[in-house]
């Protein structure tokens, strides 16, 4: 298994939390049927999609698998469902009213670059990228390994089924009118001598890569040839602790569909790439709905207190008032109550100092 790049990266040495993926991709490596496995820079575990299907999900990787190999629920680890992703710039921009954006990890905006001629002058361009896969790609996904098909199989169907063509014309309708500049898929499945290559969020560059820093910081368009890895973005930065000119571009110049502040997508870090930037302006992205599944700290972390909110912002009306939202856990539910019951428990359960315990209760939990 090749690490190479992860080394590059981290020469300090790589970081705890990969260490898991590491070692389960060096024991996927030795499954008959795997050819080889490459960890690129932007390797990680996948958050939302990991929380959304319940089980891991990795980013960031090449997989070579020869025909007869067969899939199965373990391949979720690196089959991702986003097959067919594709990062389409056109040059102009189109109003972002009404896009419809994929649930998790995905964008439509529009973006600037800047350039300066040999007098001093400064110029600005305007594009639109779209970085969506085919709204039905993870339907198809799931069908394979629940079916338990070869990857010859897997890849024949890829083909004819033309997922990848069916990306293009979605990004196409939705910047209706403008002209394609460049457009790369990099969630993408291709046949070699004898071998099917899996790239999962890695750009298969004929000479230039168009390069996600940040959902914030927008692209960088790379001058490579050869395998590189569709982003550079980390952690998740903590929103309270940015200033409030940098919460007021967040909530301003991106927007997602519900009234939750909380999103995994446009929180993420983004490490500077060399090449022309093209600087967003203004972006629709995925809702990314999972806050729900993350664990507290987090939580706290990408979730505004009331005295950060924007004015102009609408919201759930909750998280004015301070009020975070989380699933039905018993850990949790247990772990307030057992500090705070008094004052959350009902005074129809408990008044004047007694708790008032129907009998079925009584019967069923207190004997």
């Amino acid at each position: 298994m090749d690490i190479t790049q992860l080394n590059e990266r981290y020469p300090d040495g790589i970081p705890d939390a990969l260490q898991a993926g590491i070692s389960k991709f060096t024991e996927l490596s030795k499954k008959k049927g795997i050819r080889a496995i490459v960890l690129m820079s932007n390797f990680s575990l996948d958050l939302e999609h990991t929380l959304s299907y319940g089980t891991e999900v990795y980013k960031g990787l090449i997989v070579q698998a020869l025909p007869g190999y067969k899939l199965s629920d373990d391949d979720r680890l690196w089959l991702h469902p986003q097959l067919s992703k594709t990062r389409s710039v056109y040059r102009g921009t189109v109003s972002l009213q009404g896009v419809s954006v994929p649930e998790l990890n995905s964008s439509v905006g529009q973006y600037n670059t800047f350039q300066v001629d040999e007098l001093g002058a400064q110029h600005m361009a305007k594009y639109t990228i779209v970085d969506t896969a085919f709204s039905k790609s993870k339907a198809f996904v799931n069908h394979w390994i629940t079916s338990q098909n070869a990857m010859r199989d897997v890849c024949n169907d890829y083909k004819e089924t033309e997922l990848v063509s069916e990306t293009e014309k979605e990004h196409d309708n939705i910047a209706s009118g403008l002209e394609l500049t460049s457009r790369q898929t990099y969630v993408a499945l291709y046949k070699g001598a004898n071998v099917y290559h899996l790239y999962n969020h890695v750009i298969k560059s004929k000479g230039e890569a168009m390069v996600l820093q940040s959902p914030l910081m927008g692209y960088s368009m790379v001058s490579k040839t050869g395998d590189v890895a569709s982003d550079a973005f980390t952690d998740l930065m903590d929103v309270n602790q940015l200033t409030q000119a940098n919460r007021d571009r967040i909530y301003s110049d991106c927007s997602w569909s519900g009234k939750n502040l909380a999103n995994t997508y446009v929180m993420r870090k983004g490490e500077i790439v060399k090449g022309e930037a093209f600087r967003m302006v203004n972006c629709r992205i995925s809702s990314n709905n999972i806050v729900d599944k993350l664990d507290t700290p987090t939580v706290l972390k990408l979730t505004p207190t009331s005295k950060n909110i924007p004015s102009n912002i609408s919201c759930d009306k909750l998280q004015l008032n301070d009020v975070l939202r989380f699933g039905d856990s018993d850990e949790i539910a247990m772990k307030l109550l057992k500090a705070n019951w008094r004052s959350m428990v009902s005074n129809k359960y408990f008044k004047d100092g007694s708790l008032l315990v129907p009998r079925k209760m009584v019967e069923n939990h207190l004997i």
